[in-house]
């Protein structure tokens, strides 16, 4: 039994990295991340206009 719920465990720990999105460098992107230039306040205005705030 233990063995059966170990093996169950480990497949759902798995799910989450079969399921990320790779990127052209082959590293997992997270789709909340951005790539700006480092300006915030266009960072800012691009959040709102999302409807999302700056963090």
């Amino acid at each position: 039994m233990k063995r059966l719920l170990a093996m169950v465990l480990v497949g759902m720990m798995a799910l989450p990295v079969a399921a990320a999105e790779l990127g052209d460098d082959g590293l997992h992107k997270a789709p909340w991340m951005r790539d700006t230039f480092k300006d915030l306040t266009e960072d800012l205005d691009e959040a709102n206009a999302e409807g999302k705030r700056l963090m």
